[in-house]
């Protein structure tokens, strides 16, 4: 009965063109997930490397600040986990797992460079103040955090993408995807609410 009844509110919200965007703790438990598959990964490498060099390698020398290469490369592996999911396919697996998706506020596609800044410099700057900028996410009506201001991005439910029933042709197809087979943004739920046109007619009108 619930499950019906959270359908029935999601259709109706759609057809209403509300925004669905995604809460801070749906994002805060996909990033924990996110954080820790990529904690894992870069465990594999870190226990085999750490055993055969024993801290005596080049890779442990400093070359930057106090960042040894080793520790650059580590970062370089963990970012191109979000940089290459996040460009490639609008979501990781963590914010997957909770039905997120990333997408430009604009409807557009989202490009290389916008991933790039959005997953790189803009998490460093929303983490640098006590995390400010991430905290922002539970405050802003649509649920930004300071990277996504940065770059212009929303973080919203991917509620849009179930096939249609087959056509009269047989074959399968989407809601409203365009000439070239990419979803719109709007298909998401993000569309803001067209303003009221000023050709309502009154009820003596319509008599």
């Amino acid at each position: 009965m619930t499950v019906e009844m959270g359908c029935r509110c999601i259709m109706q919200n759609r057809e209403n063109n509300k925004v669905f965007y995604g809460g801070f703790f749906a994002r805060l438990a996909a990033a924990w997930v996110d954080a820790l598959l990529v904690a894992c990964f870069l465990l594999t490498l870190r226990i085999p490397v750490w055993l055969t060099s024993m801290g005596s390698s080049y890779l442990y020398q400093l070359v930057l600040f106090n960042f040894t290469a080793w520790d650059i490369l580590l970062y370089l592996l963990g970012s191109a986990y979000y940089i290459i999911l996040t460009y490639m396919t609008g979501t990781t697996l963590g914010k997957r797992i909770f039905s997120l998706e990333v997408v430009a506020a604009d409807e557009r596609k989202l490009s290389f460079w916008d991933v790039l800044y959005r997953e790189t410099i803009g998490k460093y700057l929303s983490g640098a103040f006590l995390c400010i900028g991430y905290i922002m996410a539970g405050i802003d009506k649509e649920k930004r955090a300071f990277h996504d201001i940065l770059c212009d991005t929303r973080v919203i439910y991917s509620f849009g993408k179930e096939p249609r029933p087959e056509s009269v042709y047989g074959e399968a197809e989407n809601y409203n995807r365009n000439d070239s087979g990419i979803y719109r943004a709007a298909d998401y739920g993000y569309r803001k609410p067209e303003p009221p046109s000023d050709t309502s007619e009154t009820d003596e009108e319509k008599r």
